[in-house]
């Protein structure tokens, strides 16, 4: 990680703060995205580009550092892999898990059951076939 990502202070342009608004993203995962993030590049235009694995979203942030002002400023957001056609706001998927289908005390109950029918079937046949 580049050594000028220490900046204490975070200001969003304009058109950051539309594109989060439309796409969903809060600050707190703009400031986690800056302050852990996984990856971070620095771009030919000497802007930064940080990705974290933020809430189960894949968040690109692009940056420019304000080293006079001790600040980051925000100048677009996104997630990867999701877009805002139409300008609708989405829903992810991936940051709800699916409930089982079946509690495990009621899966271990019908196992149970299904290991003595077993066993009663396995018992009659023995009876019939040794008369």
């Amino acid at each position: 990680m580049p050594t000028n990502t220490q900046y204490n202070h975070i200001a969003f342009t304009k058109h950051a703060r539309e594109r989060m608004q439309e796409r969903i993203i809060t600050e707190k995962m703009v400031r986690t995205a800056i302050r852990y993030p996984d990856r971070t590049y620095i771009e030919d235009d000497g802007d930064t580009k940080f990705i974290c694995r933020v809430d189960g979203a894949r968040l690109h942030v692009v940056c420019k550092p304000v080293p006079e002002e001790d600040k980051w400023l925000v100048k677009s957001t996104w997630v990867r892999g999701e877009d805002d056609l139409g300008k609708k706001p989405y829903t992810r998927r991936y940051s709800v898990r699916p409930t089982p289908v079946m509690p495990r005390a009621a899966l271990a109950f019908f196992n149970l059951l299904f290991a003595a029918g077993a066993l009663a079937l396995l018992a009659l046949l023995i009876y019939t076939f040794s008369r």
